[in-house]
Formats: C-alpha cells, structure tokens, sequence
C-alpha cells in the first residue's frame, strides 16, 4: 500500500480492526470520529505527507472541479484505490475529516 501511495503523497497507518479504532476514538467520549464499517472489518488511515498540494494542484488543472480542490482530488484517489485492489477484499471508503 505504501508503495502504491507514495506517488500520490499519501501515507498509511498500519492495518488495525475497525472495532479496536472505534473503541478508541471514544476515549475519552466525543474526541474521535468513528468509521462506519463492520467491527471485524480492517482499516487503515491515510493521510498526506508533504508534496500532496501538488497532486491537489494537478488535480485541478486537469479535472477542474467545482468546489473544494483538494476533497476532489481525494476522493479521486480513493476512487483509484478501490479500484486497484482485489474486489474480493470488499473496498471501501469512509472518509472522516480532521
């Protein structure tokens, strides 16, 4: 996954259940975002590491999208992700925002 990300200027956490990540994100209560998936489901958390204004940037000469940049070229991303990875595997998106 890190080598399939790093293009893009993301970063990924290491694989953890979605029950385990809920259950921490409600400590203490109302800190953290829950991910609306099965308990038993595995997650990973992405985020951007420096470079990733410029496949926003990119993004936008190319595609042009109407409101906000970078959740367009995000949602973009993750589109391409589900689509590169096994179907078997059930991909998902469950976007939470900081």
């Amino acid at each position: 996954l890190a080598v399939w990300l790093a293009p893009l200027r993301l970063g990924s956490s290491p694989p953890a259940l979605v029950g385990w990540y809920n259950e921490q994100c409600a400590r203490p209560p109302g800190t953290g975002q829950r991910v609306d998936a099965p308990d038993a489901a595995l997650a990973f958390v992405l985020y951007s590491v420096p470079g990733f204004l410029d496949v926003v940037a990119e993004h936008y000469v190319r595609a042009r999208p109407e409101g906000d940049a970078a959740a367009a070229a995000t949602a973009e991303i993750l589109g391409w992700l589900c689509d590169y990875l096994p179907p078997e595997l059930e991909p998902t998106v469950s976007l939470v925002e900081s």
